[in-house]
């Protein structure tokens, strides 16, 4: 699991950071991250969708918190957290047939 003693780039640290926020569900910790005129925009546009002020945003995906499960979340964060984590990849080299 990537954590800030696995990295010392602060990029890791931010973003190990702001995901303990979302585990806990700790709203004020996500907030402080977020720029103060954050503007969330959904897409498609075709949906007809408003954008988001940082206070709507925080205050809509309050509610998507309280509806997930803390296992909901702890998967969402490990699947986002395995984009940052160095792998080794192990190929097969190109033989044509």
């Amino acid at each position: 699991m990537l954590g800030p003693e696995s990295s010392a780039s602060p990029q890791a640290k931010l973003i190990h950071d702001w995901g303990w926020g979302f585990e806990n569900r700790d709203l004020a910790h996500i907030a402080k991250y977020l720029h103060k005129d954050y503007r969330h925009t959904h897409y498609p546009r075709s949906l007809g969708l408003p954008e988001q002020t940082k206070e709507q945003w925080l205050e809509h995906f309050g509610g998507v918190l309280a509806l997930m499960t803390g296992n909901e979340v702890r998967a969402a964060l490990t699947t986002a957290r395995t984009l940052f984590t160095a792998v080794k990849t192990h190929r097969r080299p190109f033989i044509p047939s």
